[in-house]
């Protein structure tokens, strides 16, 4: 799905947002990079990504040949989450995360980012990670601070800096 989300020459975007589950602990993190490699543990399918040995096997023909092991946002990671701080509740636990964990969330993230990188285009998405409960409290907390975020990006994309 993601890739299809940028190879559509008709699709307009200004920022993307990729939204997923970090685990239970009350934290709500914006991600900074996605990683490449690393992928050793089995999804909620019980597979593997596989990736090592696909870059074996096509070599300079792999999906992701020539793109560097982690890639970062082009948007202003640190004036946005300050920004989100102002405009959030501030009894929750927001922070700017370095590792996307490996895992589900890293490689849609990554891949968002890599698509971006090999197109040559700015590389304006985001990945906000939310605490993994579901009662509609958490869930009303996630949305709020989902649109302060989204606020927040544009807002500082408005401002003419590395996220326009």
């Amino acid at each position: 799905m993601v890739p299809t989300l940028w190879d559509d020459p008709d699709q307009k975007l200004d920022y993307v947002i990729h939204i997923g589950m970090a685990g239970p602990q009350p934290v709500y993190s914006i991600e900074r990079r996605g990683h490449r490699d690393g992928y050793d543990k089995q999804d909620v399918d019980d597979q593997l990504l596989g990736d090592e040995q696909r870059r074996k096997l096509k070599g300079d023909k792999w999906i992701w040949h020539d793109v560097p092991a982690e890639l970062l946002t082009d948007l202003d990671i640190d004036n946005i989450y300050e920004r989100w701080v102002e405009r959030s509740p501030g009894n929750l636990r927001l922070q700017i995360s370095e590792d996307a964990g490996h895992y589900l969330c890293d490689f849609i993230y990554f891949s968002s980012l890599a698509h971006l990188y090999k197109q040559q285009k700015p590389r304006k998405v985001i990945f906000f990670h939310v605490p993994l409960h579901s009662d509609a409290e958490s869930i009303s907390r996630g949305r709020e601070l989902a649109l302060q975020l989204i606020r927040s990006i544009c807002e500082i994309g408005l401002k003419g800096g590395p996220a326009s």
